[in-house]
């Protein structure tokens, strides 16, 4: 678990914060752990029941590819959809792709809205399309600086080794870009195991915690040869390493560690599970009536609330620190 060293001297005004596509709210939760006062947008009506189930902040629904949002932020954090530049997407990708628009959306609140600072999340292959690459050449026009890392999750205490691409803006305030990646390497650990992170959920039945449900699946030993191998990012887990990057569980399985032992069933690692893979608290929670499917894919698209925090950290600092 990451410990904050915090100065006395701190402010902890509250600065405000847009959350774009903010789906589970991951991203935001770690905002919001920090102090900041947040702001999520969605389509998807069920983030506003999260919003609120989880006292996360505001919300509103809202469509941006038809829509834009008004108002004064202080930063603007989001995860356009990933599915354009998805390694598990083989149909449509890139500008082909409907949700390809939502990138410039995303571009286009920045531009609007003039944040003092913007973090976007996304998934390594964005980095080489060329219409991001525009987009961040005319950010820098607008007078902010900008850089891009991939981040991997394992490096700030968490169960997963998902690697995702961060691009961080801040305006008129030099090369305060790259030193936010700078900070980020400062506080770097070592990723907890797979027993550190779900090892408390194997002696609870199925619905005995809350989201700690998985589908009743006949078709696993199908596909033994997949999960055995890794093959297709198929996996069965190891409690004593940290998980790989994987997806949406109903789609490529990702068994738990004692799938198949004495007394245990074979099964995938439950929605629970998941979201502490990915340093969701156990008190967070879906809507009861969500579906399954649903659960396991905002989990997949979420930002982990740990690493999530300790950017709100970073670029807090950065924020506060300014001479003006």
């Amino acid at each position: 678990m990451f410990v904050y060293m915090l100065s006395s001297k701190r402010k902890m005004s509250k600065l405000k914060v847009l959350d774009l596509f903010c789906g589970a709210g991951g991203f935001s939760l770690g905002f919001r752990d920090e102090g900041f006062s947040v702001t999520g947008v969605d389509i998807n009506p069920k983030s506003g029941e999260i919003f609120t189930l989880n006292k996360i902040g505001d919300f509103f629904e809202k469509d941006l590819t038809k829509e834009n949002i008004t108002g004064e932020f202080d930063v603007i954090i989001g995860g356009p959809p990933c599915r354009p530049w998805s390694s598990i997407n083989v149909k449509r990708r890139g500008i082909r792709h409907p949700d390809y628009s939502l990138l410039k959306s995303f571009f286009h609140h920045i531009f609007s809205l003039k944040p003092q600072a913007f973090l976007m999340e996304n998934v390594p292959p964005l980095s080489g399309d060329p219409g991001y690459i525009s987009l961040i050449e005319k950010t820098a026009k607008e007078g902010y600086s900008v850089s891009f890392r991939r981040i991997n999750y394992g490096h700030y205490g968490i169960g997963s080794q998902r690697k995702r691409l961060f691009t961080a803006g801040f305006r008129e305030f030099g090369n305060d870009a790259n030193s936010f990646f700078e900070k980020m390497e400062n506080l770097k650990i070592d990723p907890i195991t797979i027993h550190q992170a779900i090892g408390k959920y194997e002696h609870f039945q199925m619905d005995e915690f809350p989201d700690h449900i998985w589908p009743q699946l006949n078709t696993i030993e199908k596909y033994r040869e997949h999960y055995e191998t890794g093959k297709f990012g198929w996996h069965k887990l190891k409690y004593d390493e940290s998980a790989p990057s994987f997806g949406n569980v109903m789609k490529t399985y990702i068994l738990h560690p004692n799938a198949g032992n004495e007394n245990f069933p074979v099964r995938v690692i439950s929605v629970r599970e998941v979201l502490e893979l990915l340093g969701f608290p156990s008190s967070y929670v879906f809507p009861s009536d969500m579906a399954m499917g649903m659960k396991y894919q905002m989990a997949a698209d979420s930002v982990s609330p740990l690493v999530s925090r300790q950017m709100a950290f970073v670029l807090k600092q950065i924020i506060e620190n300014r001479s003006y």
